[in-house]
């Protein structure tokens, strides 16, 4: 009796095993990006032409429908290391085109500040306000921006940190 039992488990879970399709699967798979915009576009910095600021672009995979984001004219700024946010809504990126403060206008050296703005280059706005050269901004999963904050004082190696900031300007 207990060979039949055996058998008929056998069988069940053999028939069981031959029936499942990959539909039926348990294994966790991967969740869908909900911020197609960021599967669909590249966000990239581009000088346009020699002499040119450098700005923001967004374009296709395949290189069509560049379009650009930034565009901050004459005034020798760069726009650079655009960071899509997880929801594929906005873009946080470096810009120098706030000068430090304190300082003559005249060759003055730029504040590198951390910028935040919507997917499609509206809505501009400053999140950083300092000194420091605040680079490579990435989203974190709580939706504030982590960047690398570095102190440079005259004639010392900088001194640099991980920093991480709200879309308010809260740290």
């Amino acid at each position: 009796m207990r060979s039949f039992l055996l058998a008929g488990l056998l069988v069940t879970l053999a028939m069981a095993a031959c029936s499942s399709s990959d539909e039926d699967e348990t294994e966790p798979r991967p969740k869908p990006v909900p911020n197609q915009l960021q599967q669909e576009k590249i966000a990239f910095s581009r000088r346009p032409a020699l002499g040119d600021d450098t700005e923001l672009y967004v374009m296709n995979p395949d290189g069509t429908q560049v379009k650009r984001l930034t565009n901050d004219g004459p005034r020798e700024a760069e726009d650079l290391a655009p960071a899509w946010s997880p929801d594929g809504r906005m873009i946080a990126f470096v810009s120098t085109r706030t000068r430090l403060p304190d300082v003559p206008t005249v060759g003055a050296p730029r504040a590198e500040e951390i910028y935040v703005m919507s997917a499609d280059g509206t809505d501009q706005r400053r999140l950083t306000r300092n000194t420091n050269l605040d680079l490579a901004p990435e989203w974190l999963p709580d939706g504030r921006i982590g960047f690398v904050s570095c102190a440079v004082p005259e004639n010392e190696p900088p001194d640099c940190e991980f920093a991480a900031i709200g879309l308010d300007s809260s740290r």
